[in-house]
């Protein structure tokens, strides 16, 4: 839909405009149905934006007599005004040369005919010419021996450029936009763009001076920027006018000019892809879409894909705000705030740029003085005051007006970003539920087992088993994703885990245990193998990995509720219930964490995941997949060698009590969060692999020091430092994982991810319970070290891709 359609702000004469200036797709029809009243309001509309000639060359046929007639007057005394302009630049360009000032003019001729037909179209004020930092003074000195001076003293406003200088006559504005006698006016610029004051980059700008050209001027040669650095430049200039809240519609239409007309120039477009690098061409891109959206030009194929580049964040602005630039025009807004703030990265930086758009504390600039200081008297000296205090209240109430909009539209903006909607959140609730109850069933289940009189040898086995379950349940979880969707596979893991669990406790004998065990280690893999697809498919792609984190945090303070918790279940109901003794206590506790697993199913009901299942489920079988699953089994040999144990060894080695291996458990869970906190800024900091390898490695260091420790304090430290560095690394490997996969191969990656995860575990539950039992705990947690120390060597070796 076009941006004027069905737009109340923008009255109807406007639109009109608009539709008759598009490329393709418009009409001049609305123009026949417009009063006298109307074209008036037109034409004092086009005259400030700078459009007149444009449409009245492009219109002609439709306009009434008066209104081709004043057009036309307009059009001979800007030709006169193309005279002057010209005969400026040679003058100008005549005086560098002489004293050897290296420079380039900016914008206005040197855009023709690129963005603009005929030069006797386009309405120019000012000559923009750009020196290098060591030759703007002189650049100054030589306009100042020509007779220009600083328009006025007071330059507040943030420009690329030094105070604007005129020639000073006796000239005063008397509303003709077109009047030739219009002194030009000089700006010299001493940079292209201004990241201090916008607050992001535009790299790729300090090449534009090594590839400066040359374009004819009555016969002379004036340096300027070669072609694809001007269509650049071009747009950073609209940009900035934009972000400032002052875009004139001349600037939209040239550019949508110069992309129509270069449609299908297909050595331009190759050489602006090579030159420009990815951020800038994004910068330009942006303007390509209000262009294209506004006057409906053709673009070369490579300016739309850049385009559909664009981040969701952008794109959003577009399908709300597109229009807004003109709206405001009529009705003042700061929409495009709302852009500005998507392409800053630093919080930082976007607050400083809130506050000055929404509270301006400086004044705003004067308007230029044309009159000489020898001819000002108190008389224009009182009026200059008194124009001034009118611009200084009219700009207040602009901001005063534009101010509850702003919030009010930034409210809206904040709710429409591309972040998490309901779903995610309805499984994180589900979740929520699932790992509250499973973390308690985890912290007490050993230790209840321990008080049935078992060892850790039969330790070994139940998690060998559960470990077992859990592989023989992975490729038919994959088959379940495909044949009846996430969502029921959801829903059948969160519906059995609960029962399953509690048979778990009351079963008697040896191989009702380790069956109850098979099972539940089955269905936890149904949530282990759905997670990745889950969060992959519930989070937009540019949230994915904060998905990741929502959920790995989240679930680890629930841990910590957990361990606090469940650590004193069993105390507060033996104190409650006296006849329920120690084991019971213990049971009842690990049961009421089984109930609350149970309640998972409820918020699940309603899930609705927005990409469905693929139909048929692939493997990914890319080299750097196998490699992946190779190093992330010898990982699992060592975290499955410890993990499944670890209540055991406190209780058996250190000595501690349920009380103190639930708190120990919720601190290992709050350091966990805390390394989750750092983790971002570690991987963008050396990247995901080298990141991911060097927290591995650090975490078989802390298991070593578990190994040869034995005091209470020191343990518990190293433990903490164990589980923080181990889980550390889990957001980033499951976005590496899922970012080398096709959408269609999610599934079964994350199938073959958990099978060789609880392969290397079962092996490493079976080994490590047996040699507790035998050797002690030292003798199987130093091996286990060297394996984790291992797997981080291999991941930095064997994925040697930069993956920031």
């Amino acid at each position: 839909m076009k941006p004027w359609d069905q737009n109340r702000t923008i009255p109807r004469w406007a639109a009109a405009l608009f539709e008759a200036l598009r490329f393709s797709g418009g009409s001049t029809e609305a123009l026949e149905g417009l009063g006298e009243a109307d074209w008036k309001k037109l034409l004092a509309f086009t005259d400030r934006t700078g459009l007149t000639l444009v449409f009245g060359r492009l219109c002609e046929a439709n306009l009434p007599d008066g209104v081709r007639e004043r057009i036309e007057s307009d059009f001979r005394n800007n030709c006169r005004r193309y005279e002057l302009i010209s005969k400026a630049h040679l003058e100008i360009a005549a005086a560098f040369e002489d004293g050897a000032i290296e420079f380039l003019v900016l914008k206005g001729l040197t855009q023709l005919p690129d963005f603009c037909s005929d030069p006797r179209l386009r309405v120019q004020y000012d000559v923009d010419v750009y020196c290098p930092q060591e030759h703007v003074l002189c650049a100054r000195d030589a306009l100042a021996e020509l007779g220009y001076e600083a328009a006025t003293a007071d330059e507040t406003a943030p420009v690329d450029h030094l105070p604007t200088m005129i020639r000073k006559t006796d000239w005063r504005w008397r509303g003709d936009y077109f009047d030739p006698e219009i002194p030009p006016a000089v700006d010299v610029h001493f940079r292209l763009w201004d990241p201090h004051t916008e607050h992001f980059k535009a790299p790729g700008v300090d090449e534009f001076w090594p590839r400066r050209d040359v374009f004819a001027l009555d016969g002379h040669k004036i340096p300027t920027l070669c072609r694809t650095d001007a269509l650049a430049y071009s747009a950073l200039h609209m940009l900035r006018h934009w972000f400032r809240g002052s875009l004139p519609p001349r600037h939209v239409y040239e550019l949508a000019y110069f992309l129509e007309n270069h449609a299908e120039n297909e050595a331009f477009w190759s050489e602006w892809l090579e030159q420009h690098p990815p951020e800038l061409r994004r910068l330009q891109s942006i303007c390509f879409r209000l262009s294209s959206h506004w006057f409906g030009c053709r673009m070369h194929p490579i300016a739309e894909s850049e385009m559909r580049l664009l981040s969701d964040r952008i794109k959003l602005w577009f399908e709300h705000h597109s229009a807004s630039p003109v709206e405001a025009l009529f009705s003042p807004n700061k929409d495009e705030v709302w852009l500005h703030l998507g392409l800053i990265e630093a919080a930082g930086d976007r607050r400083k740029v809130l506050l000055r758009r929404a509270l301006p504390t400086s004044m705003p600039p004067r308007q230029e003085t044309y009159l000489p200081e020898t001819e000002r008297t108190w008389r224009t000296r009182l009026e200059s005051q008194l124009r001034y205090g009118v611009h200084v209240l009219r700009r207040s109430a602009h901001h005063a007006q534009t101010l509850p909009r702003l919030l009010w539209a930034g409210r809206h903006w904040i709710r429409r970003q591309p972040g998490m909607g309901w779903p995610f959140w309805r499984f994180m609730a589900a979740a929520s539920f699932f790992n509250l109850g499973m973390s308690g069933f985890t912290l007490l289940y050993n230790l209840y087992l321990l008080g049935r009189g078992l060892d850790e040898a039969f330790l070994g086995l139940v998690a060998g088993a559960a470990a077992a379950g859990s592989i023989a349940a992975t490729l038919p979880a994959a088959l379940l994703m495909r044949r009846w969707g996430l969502r029921r596979t959801l829903l059948l893991c969160f519906s059995a885990a609960g029962p399953v669990a509690a048979c778990r406790v009351i079963a008697h004998g040896s191989p009702a245990l380790l069956g109850t065990a098979f099972l539940g280690g089955a269905v936890l893999s149904l949530f282990a193998v759905s997670l990745a697809p889950a969060i992959a498919d519930l989070a937009p792609e540019a949230q994915r990995v904060r998905g990741f984190s929502l959920f790995f945090g989240w679930s680890i303070t629930l841990g910590v509720l957990a361990g606090f918790a469940f650590g004193r279940f069993p105390g507060w109901l033996s104190n409650i219930l006296p006849s329920l003794g120690g084991h019971s206590a213990m049971m009842a506790a690990l049961l009421l964490a089984c109930g609350l697993a149970s309640l998972a199913p409820w918020p699940a009901w309603r899930l609705r995941l927005p990409v469905p299942i693929q139909t048929r489920n692939r493997y990914p079988g890319n080299p750097f997949v196998v490699r992946f699953l190779a190093i992330l089994a010898v990982w699992n040999l060592a975290t499955g060698a410890f993990n499944p144990f670890f209540n055991a060894y406190f209780a058996r080695r250190v000595h501690l009590s349920v009380e103190h291996i639930g708190a120990l458990f919720s601190t290992g869970q709050l350091a966990q969060v805390g390394a989750l906190l750092i983790a971002p800024f570690v991987l963008r900091r050396f990247g995901l692999v080298k990141g991911i390898a060097g927290m591995q490695i650090a975490a078989g260091v802390a298991l070593g020091s578990l190994a040869g420790s034995t005091a209470a304090a020191y343990a518990s430290a190293s433990y903490a430092a164990f589980v923080a560095l181990q889980y550390m690394s889990e957001p980033g490997a499951y976005s590496l994982l899922m970012s080398k996969v096709s959408p269609g191969e999610r599934g079964g990656a994350s199938a073959l991810n958990f099978l060789a995860a609880f392969g290397a575990q079962a092996l490493a539950a079976g080994i490590a319970g047996a040699g507790y039992a035998r050797f002690g705990y030292a003798a199987v947690l130093w091996p286990a070290a060297g394996l984790m120390m291992l797997s981080g060597l291999l991941f930095r070796t064997m994925l040697r891709e930069p993956n920031r």
